[in-house]
């Protein structure tokens, strides 16, 4: 059985040797199975180093390295994704957070004058015209005084709360600090803007309505109508705030 193999074997080598073929690689077949003969011609001399190995030994190990080495690739994408998707989500979060902390107000829970400024800036670039109006409660630390500051916190959220549902989509509202408000508005006629402004104020100081003791607001306002729209934006509200000094909801 060995001899047959053997001379089957030279007979192979020796037809790929007279073929001048590239592949050192031949398969025979028999009934003693199947084999793998891999030859090197040995330069020096005219002899060839051969081994031969039972395919079937051969294939099954290379199978199984190249099956191992398949799902070693997928398990190290996998983990390459999770990393990605992990990396994602951390940036998200602190994203999500910086934004929550820079453009919400800790307060009112609605826009910081950060915010205010961008959007209004935004809108500033329409050729349309706009209001900015300064709102500041006066006399606000007796609230903080007699109730306390967390109850001053809920009045504040509540006033921001009242003007915010007057305004519309296109119209911006913020806690400018403490407890004066910035309102960005659309151009109204004076008379127009006056009574709206008189409204949002009835209306915030209706909390007291049923009261028996009763206790308003006095809310100064500062109006400062936009002309030119490529002002600085810090002029404008600077503008408001120094009308709001004047009181009685003088317009510069």
């Amino acid at each position: 059985k060995e001899i047959a193999l053997l001379k089957q074997m030279q007979q192979a080598i020796q037809q790929n040797i007279d073929k001048k073929a590239q592949n050192k690689e031949i398969e025979l077949s028999g009934e003693y199975g199947t084999y793998t003969v891999f030859y090197k011609h040995l330069q020096r001399y005219p002899w060839y180093l051969v081994n031969m190995v039972p395919s079937d030994l051969l294939w099954s190990d290379t199978d199984y390295f190249i099956e191992r080495t398949y799902i070693l690739g997928v398990l190290i994408c996998c983990l390459f994704l999770l990393f990605l998707l992990c990396f994602w989500y951390i940036f998200y979060k602190n994203d999500k957070n910086l934004k929550k902390i820079a453009f919400t107000d800790n307060i009112t829970k609605g826009n910081t004058k950060l915010l205010f400024c961008i959007e209004a800036k935004k809108r500033l670039q329409k050729e349309q015209k706009y209001t900015i109006v300064s709102m500041d409660i006066e006399d606000f630390n007796i609230v903080n005084d007699v109730y306390g500051n967390q109850e001053g916190d809920r009045t504040l959220r509540y006033i921001y709360n009242v003007i915010k549902k007057y305004l519309t989509q296109e119209e911006l509202l913020t806690r400018s600090y403490a407890d004066n408000y910035l309102l960005f508005l659309k151009r109204r006629e004076k008379q127009q803007l006056l009574l709206f402004l008189k409204t949002i104020i009835d209306d915030i100081n209706s909390f007291n309505q049923y009261s028996k003791t009763k206790y308003y607001f006095s809310i100064a306002c500062g109006i400062y109508d936009i002309e030119d729209n490529s002002l600085e934006l810090t002029a404008m509200i600077d503008r408001a705030n120094s009308a709001r000094k004047l009181k009685h909801m003088q317009t510069m």
